[in-house]
Formats: structure tokens, C-alpha cells, sequence
């Protein structure tokens, strides 16, 4: 029985990739005064380190450049990229006291810029796995791992809402089965194969339209 639910955060709570490429884009320019060419969509699911060492970006520029693209994000996110559905669900699992988290491989500060977008209650503390917390990230089984753990969750007991190939490999790695692929604009290079169903609203997955519908626990 499905008893609570996992997030990725970037593409899947907040449509913030496009976001993330033009931050590199900005950054690189101010930084080193020189354009920057490259297919944000092959960046899906992977850690800021990850992207600038796919990118080509220069090891003397990391420092200043990951300030900079930091500024950047957090001085041009907003409410408008909250995905369809998602600030409604969270409440619902707020009032109805049912175990969520997320798992990215983002920073923290980005993921906590991300979920106060959401502005839940104060009085809830919301499970986050960064980049940061453990040794290994996606598309290692650990951080989902990780977060069954602190939910106290068994994989079958979870349902996964990711858009990365990266972060469904590190979901099944985990033992997780109900596993949703949530596309965006910038996912087209994802192949989702090894997600459970590819959904176009979160609607489409049983126990989020059970949360919807409810105001009491799941049953």
C-alpha cells in the first residue's frame, strides 16, 4: 500500500531548468566576458558540479562562476514556475499528515528557494536531500535510499515523481517500483524507460488524485 511520496525538485516541483541554463549563460558572461554555447537539455538530473564539468567551464572560473549563477537563480525565480498541481498537492499532504520529501541534486539553497516558493505552514519541516547530505548522488541508489529511511518508508510503500533518467536510475536502485516520469520543455532527450508510467498531470497517478479528492488520511 502506497503510504507517502517522493519528489525531485528542479523540472518536477518547479519548472526551473531553463532557469538553471540561463544562469550558466549570465554567469559565464559576466565572469569571463565570453559566450557559451550548449544543449541544456543534456543537463537534466545533474548536480551543478556535474553540469560545469559537462559543460567545458574552466577550473579558475568554478568559484566565482557558481556565486554568480547563484544570484542570478535566486534573484529571477518566482511563482510562475510552480508546475501545475503541485502547491495544492502539498498542502493536501500537509493537512492529511502523510509522509513526502525531496530528493535533488541540487544545492540546498536552491532547494529550499525552490520549496519556499510553495509556501507551506511554518510548523512543517520538509525532508530534503541536496547534492550536499551524503556522499553519493543521483543516479546512486543512496539519497532515495536515504529518504525511505527518514519518511520510514519501504520502497513499495513510495511513490517517485522525477523527470531525469538520472534520478529514476537512482530511484530503482532503491528497491522503488511506482515510478512517475513528469516531462517539461527541456526533457525531450529523456527516454524514461525505466519509469512505471510517463504522466502529462499528476493527476494521472492514483494516490496524488486520492490525496486531491481527500481531506482526512488515506486510506
Amino acid at each position: 500500500m502506497i503510504k507517502g511520496i517522493i519528489f525531485d525538485i528542479d523540472g518536477i516541483l518547479v519548472d526551473s531548468e531553463p532557469l538553471h541554463a540561463a544562469s550558466i549563460v549570465e554567469a559565464m558572461r559576466i565572469v569571463s566576458g565570453k559566450p557559451i554555447e550548449f544543449q541544456p537539455q543534456k543537463l537534466i538530473g545533474l548536480s551543478l558540479a556535474e553540469t560545469l564539468d559537462r559543460v567545458g567551464i574552466p577550473k579558475d572560473c568554478i568559484c566565482e562562476l557558481k556565486k554568480t549563477m547563484m544570484y542570478y537563480y535566486l534573484e529571477h525565480l518566482n511563482k510562475t514556475m510552480i508546475r501545475c498541481g503541485i502547491q495544492k498537492l502539498w498542502q493536501k499532504l500537509v493537512r492529511q499528515d502523510i509522509p513526502f520529501g525531496c530528493v535533488s541534486s541540487s544545492e540546498m539553497k536552491i532547494c529550499k528557494a525552490n520549496i519556499d516558493l510553495i509556501e507551506l505552514p511554518s510548523v512543517k519541516e520538509i525532508q530534503i536531500i541536496s547534492c550536499e547530505c551524503l556522499p553519493q548522488t543521483k543516479p546512486h541508489p543512496l539519497p532515495y535510499i536515504t529518504m525511505l529511511e527518514r519518511l520510514g518508508l519501504s520502497a513499495d510503500e513510495a511513490v517517485v515523481l522525477e523527470d531525469s533518467d538520472v534520478g529514476i536510475t537512482s530511484a530503482k536502485g532503491a528497491g522503488i517500483e511506482n515510478i512517475y516520469a513528469w516531462p517539461h520543455g527541456l526533457s525531450k532527450d529523456q527516454s524514461y524507460k525505466d519509469a512505471g508510467k510517463v504522466i502529462q498531470d499528476i493527476t494521472e497517478v492514483p494516490f496524488i488524485r486520492e490525496v486531491l479528492l481527500g481531506d482526512g488520511k488515506v486510506k
